[in-house]
């Protein structure tokens, strides 16, 4: 078996390949174009599979809020309503969350108020307005403002 070797012969800015075809040219500047077009393809590719795997978040977390609201409806303590399967659920699928959690907060008011504190490890909510959930619900709502997870 012959084993073909390939020679370069080094000019400025050129590098020329000898092979059958002598006329073949790599021109340094168009290959670094060409590397930059694919790192922006590359980036926008990333791009998209975050955006897929937000959606994705979105999705799961809509599902599992359905069927919380849907099993807990009828409960009347806090306790049950925020011990449910779904609701834990929820709390394990992390900070990614937070922002679906506070936009359903502010289109409908429920107790996501320990699912946020959970979560965040952390409450905005003055001492003497719990168990007022207007208020508690306005607390976490200007936070998610002031951190840019809600508009």
């Amino acid at each position: 078996m012959q084993c073909q070797s390939i020679n370069y012969i080094t000019k400025p800015h050129y590098y020329t390949k000898i092979s059958e075809k002598p006329d073949f040219k790599i021109n340094p500047v168009s290959w670094e174009k060409s590397l930059k077009r694919n790192k922006i393809r590359n980036r926008l590719f990333d791009n998209f599979i975050l955006s897929v795997r937000i959606d994705e978040i979105e999705i799961e977390f809509i599902t599992l809020a359905e069927k919380w609201k849907e099993e807990t409806g009828a409960y009347s303590t806090s306790r049950q309503i925020t011990s449910n399967q779904h609701y834990l659920e929820i709390i394990g699928m992390g900070k990614a969350v937070v922002p679906y959690i506070l936009k359903e907060l502010k289109e409908e008011p429920d107790l996501w108020f320990t699912a946020l504190r959970s979560i965040n490890r952390f409450s905005p909510i003055n001492n003497e307005d719990y168990g007022d959930i207007e208020k508690m619900t306005e607390a976490w709502i200007n936070w998610g403002v002031e951190k840019g997870l809600i508009g």
